[in-house]
């Protein structure tokens, strides 16, 4: 599909939506795209997000000459995961960092790394990191938060995809040994229904809501007693700068640049479900 919004001309792309292949389909048909387009209009510049985008940017360059930005965000090869998985994310970071014409790290921990990794030229390499608005208006809270006041309860709210590296689990694990906390998950993802069951098996399942995919966080996180992040890898959260813009404190993984963000008394050590359940 293809349309113009403004100035803009914007080419939509089909993709698998399902957990193994969606992002690897959508950039794979977003590569093609941009080849044939390659051949009717003038195109400057691919920024491209992360090592998929990378590597497919890598072989656009490769035919046709367009230079790439890579946007990186995290360490995509270290996340838990199969190890068939791991091990091509990491043959196209291989191809992707040494390729891109300048690359842009929102966490300087992790730019610091992949220098060192991958033998980077450093002056080829930017650290912008993300913003938020700082002042949020508060919108009408949801029904679900409404419900657990009315039971008496606090609320921890966790804002992220149901994946491995977030966590959820170790959040669902402390909260099991805290009678009087619920716990908000705002996202989706391929571990939903794990996670289901692991609240089920805890016997905390009329405490831990599923609330999906959401956009409207300033109906959710003012709202909310705490912040919580579990992640076992991060660059610089997105969710987290939302937590601290909504005014609510933060209990995090010491990971990423998280020790950047927040105090050290605000810190866990990653799968410390007990540390976790104290702070």
């Amino acid at each position: 599909m293809q349309e113009r919004i403004g100035n803009v001309f914007v080419a939509r792309v089909p993709f698998v939506n399902t957990p193994l292949l969606a992002t690897f389909s959508l950039n794979l048909n977003a590569f093609l795209k941009a080849l044939v387009l390659a051949g009717k209009e003038r195109i400057d510049l691919v920024w491209a997000h992360e090592p998929t985008a990378g590597f497919f940017a890598f072989l656009l360059k490769l035919v046709t000459g367009i230079p790439y930005v890579l946007h990186v965000h995290s360490r995509g090869s270290l996340e838990p995961g199969s190890f068939l998985r791991r091990l091509a994310l990491r043959l196209m970071e291989l191809f992707a960092y040494r390729g891109a014409d300048k690359t842009i790290f929102v966490s300087k921990n992790v730019l610091r790394e992949f220098v060192k990794e991958f033998c980077l030229n450093e002056r080829e390499c930017v650290f912008v990191p993300i913003g938020v608005q700082a002042r949020r208006r508060r919108g009408k809270q949801i029904k679900e938060i409404i419900e657990l006041r009315k039971r008496k309860k606090r609320i921890a709210c966790f804002v992220g995809r149901l994946h491995s590296v977030k966590g959820v689990e170790y959040a669902i694990q402390a909260i099991a040994g805290l009678p009087n906390v619920a716990l908000l998950i705002v996202g989706g993802g391929e571990e939903k229904r794990e996670l289901e069951e692991l609240s089920e098996s805890l016997g905390v399942s009329e405490r831990i809501v599923f609330l999906g995919a959401r956009i409207d966080l300033e109906k959710i996180l003012p709202y909310c007693d705490l912040f919580v992040l579990p992640s076992l890898s991060e660059g610089l959260p997105h969710s987290l700068l939302e937590a601290l813009a909504s005014g609510i404190p933060v209990v995090a993984s010491n990971v990423g640049e998280i020790p950047n963000l927040i105090e050290a008394k605000y810190l866990v050590e990653p799968r410390n479900v007990e540390e976790l359940r104290k702070k």
